[in-house]
């Protein structure tokens, strides 16, 4: 609770603490849960309703890579007294390349949604250690974060993160907490963005994931006062190309763009997203509906 009350000499103080979770001293899991959650809602006591509470917590990959570390983690226990969940993920302990980086940063944040039951919990996702992680690495680690719509994400530490590091970390999102969450899988016809009496959880980007996709193949899509240059259409985090302007404060007709082949994978998974100009808290007013993929 120190660090909670501590107040420098001005009165400034901690916006927000977060409990590092990860400690295997108490060998028995089901003991050691319990007395976790005894100390997360006694310090949930203190702080009262209001103050904002981090739980750092181990790699949820990680903890199924070693099942014996802590079997039965209380993922669900945990949301009744957090605000924000911040997955160590550290992927640079146990996968290395652009592939595996970027799979095993999806997986940390699918098994955080699927463990919790609240896919919309905010989560800060943490990555591996920037000394060790390759230019490609990291930027498969932002771009998977970017792809899920999660409030924020960073790697350990300051210290140790180049330039080279910072080029791929500026482009972490700062997002509010999104419903519908991302990626959208199934149907793409509900109206995301920053629109005004509609949707304003997805300010910045969209994504939408796919299965196989055949050369040919046409996206149709709305946008939402869409202003030259305003939005950009990327497939499989290639650049395709600005979106046409259209109707000020309102949705445009219909329109359809041939994906280019290249950029397409016949079979496994496609990408793709819409993304606005302007960030964090400079966002513009836009938005996307009735999205689909046509033969």
């Amino acid at each position: 609770m120190a660090a909670v009350r501590f107040r420098t000499p001005s009165g400034q103080r901690f916006d927000s603490f977060a409990l590092d979770i990860e400690a295997s001293v108490v060998k028995n899991a089901a003991t050691r849960s319990r007395r976790m959650i005894t100390l997360s809602s006694r310090l949930r006591a203190k702080v009262g309703k209001k103050y904002t509470l981090g739980a750092i917590i181990p790699s949820p990959v990680g903890m199924r890579m070693h099942a014996s570390y802590w079997p039965g983690f209380p993922f669900k226990s945990l949301s009744r007294f957090y605000d924000v969940i911040l997955p160590m993920g550290y992927h640079t302990f146990h996968v290395g390349g652009y592939a595996r980086t970027y799979n095993e940063t999806r997986e940390n944040i699918r098994i955080v949604r699927e463990q919790t039951g609240k896919p919309w919990w905010p989560i800060h996702l943490i990555g591996g250690l920037a000394g060790d992680t390759s230019n490609r690495e990291m930027q498969a680690f932002v771009r998977a974060t970017r792809e899920y719509g999660i409030i924020g994400a960073s790697t350990y530490d300051m210290g140790s993160s180049g330039p080279e590091d910072w080029r791929q970390l500026q482009l972490v999102r700062t997002n509010p907490r999104q419903r519908p969450v991302l990626p959208r899988v199934g149907t793409w016809a509900r109206p995301l963005g920053r629109i005004p009496k509609g949707d304003r959880t997805h300010p910045k980007e969209v994504f939408y994931e796919t299965g196989g996709i055949a050369a040919g193949t046409r996206l149709r899509y709305r946008v939402f006062d869409c202003q030259n240059g305003e939005v950009r259409l990327l497939v499989n985090w290639h650049d395709i190309g600005r979106l046409p302007a259209g109707r000020r404060d309102g949705w445009s007709a219909l329109r359809t763009v041939t994906l280019p082949a290249k950029v397409l994978n016949a079979n496994g998974r496609n990408v793709i997203a819409f993304v606005a100009r302007g960030s964090y808290p400079k966002w513009t007013t836009w938005g996307v509906r009735d999205v689909a993929l046509l033969p």
